[in-house]
């Protein structure tokens, strides 16, 4: 059993990345797929689809890399809050917490799961649960 699902997905993603799969499955969750989504709208991923095979429901991720290249998209994945330590940033933090144009941090907020920029331009701030470059 995993006990940190979050940080299960992101390093299924990285890993797979790493060994050059074009797809990878995950077990279903609604927050894996909102995470998913962030990480399609800003790119680090091609897409994502929900497969129901019977009773049990997989996401499937398809990975996405560099132009004329086999390096995958996302570098690195730095895991920030933890099942025995949540990370909460206000609006302020996020700015000095996250430096760097390809960097992207998700956070769980009030209005849902966000990538790091949508909370800037909402004026929100919530639980960081990763930053990915």
């Amino acid at each position: 059993m995993v006990t940190d699902p979050i940080a299960d997905l992101l390093t299924r993603i990285k890993n797979g990345g790493l060994a050059r799969k074009p797809v990878i499955r995950i077990p279903y969750s609604v927050f894996k797929e909102d995470i998913l989504k962030v990480l399609a709208d800003q790119g680090f991923i091609a897409s994502y689809a929900v497969e129901a095979d019977g009773k049990k429901k997989n996401l499937s991720v398809w990975l996405k890399y560099r132009p004329n290249s086999t390096r995958s998209v996302i570098q690195a994945v730095e895991i920030k809050s933890r099942a025995s330590q949540r990370i909460y940033v206000t609006q302020q933090d996020l700015k000095r917490l996250i430096r760097g144009r390809q960097k992207i941090g998700i956070l769980s907020t009030s209005q849902g799961v966000i990538s790091h920029r949508d909370a800037l331009r909402k004026r929100v701030g919530g639980e960081l649960l990763a930053v990915i470059w």
